[in-house]
């Protein structure tokens, strides 16, 4: 309905007053929308209540819901904590990846062992990518029998996963994919998302 730059940070109550004002041009009441969906940030929470508690005011029976994606990303963020029998393995991983991302040389050595061409190089987990930590999971595995090569050759200095590490990496992938392919499914521009909310839940 339009983008406005707006100065300085937002309250609730700003966001609520922006929403009631867009509907009010397109003359429903704001009191007939159904449902209001959010981001999940403390602001945008609060703006949901506020939405939902004007709504009740004016006689309506407006939702409010918070996005289904983000709630699935804080839930794998779970993982990421490290759970108490992890021996922090998705910490390690992330340093790996630091390690190469941080050092040509050794990104140059780590590529060096591969097929020519068909290069992996360590993906970063980054907390606003939605399945990132599966990515840089599913990575590191692919990447493990080159990571173990170097290893033995002690051309690279690095801390690498142990066995057991390396078996909590791959149960991690494993219970990550599916959140991977839930994110993927509700950020489709052709068909109608929130309808397949509880077939993948």
């Amino acid at each position: 309905m339009g983008v406005y730059e707006k100065d300085g940070r937002s309250k609730h109550e700003d966001i609520v007053h922006y929403c009631e004002q867009q509907l009010t041009q397109f003359d429903p009441l704001f009191s007939n929308a159904a449902a209001i969906v959010t981001d999940i940030e403390s602001t945008m929470i609060a703006a949901g209540h506020f939405l939902v508690s004007n709504s009740e005011a004016q006689g309506g029976r407006t939702k409010w819901l918070g996005s289904i994606d983000h709630l699935v990303k804080l839930c794998t963020e779970i993982a990421f904590k490290g759970l108490p029998n992890s021996e922090g393995s998705m910490k390690l991983c992330c340093e790996l990846v630091n390690f190469f991302n941080s050092s040509p040389q050794a990104m140059k050595k780590l590529c060096s062992k591969q097929v020519q061409g068909r290069e992996l190089n360590p993906i970063q987990h980054v907390t606003t990518c939605w399945w990132s930590m599966y990515s840089m999971c599913e990575c590191l595995i692919r990447l493990q029998p080159y990571l173990s090569w170097l290893e033995n050759e002690g051309k690279v200095y690095f801390t690498d996963l142990t066995k057991s590490q390396w078996i909590i990496v791959e149960e991690f992938a494993a219970l990550l994919k599916p959140f991977m392919l839930l994110q993927k499914m509700l950020e489709g521009h052709a068909y109608v998302t929130i309808r397949l909310v509880p077939y993948m839940i």
